[in-house]
């Protein structure tokens, strides 16, 4: 009898916010920098997941 787990879905992408606000000498002035960073993962490569199942069956288990 074997069990086995199913995978987890990795998300496709991650995205970040990162703000800034900065006020000037006067007090009026506001001044605010933005930046959006997104990281996207690629799909996943069936021949690598083929070689980690045959490499995971390979394995001893233990008791």
């Amino acid at each position: 009898m074997s069990t086995s787990i199913p995978p987890v879905a990795a998300p496709l992408s991650t995205s970040a916010l990162r703000l800034i606000s900065m006020m000037t000498s006067d007090g009026q002035t506001f001044t605010t920098i933005g930046q959006m960073t997104t990281v996207v993962q690629p799909p996943p490569n069936a021949a690598a997941a083929a070689a980690t199942e045959d490499w995971t069956r390979a394995q001893p288990t233990q008791a």
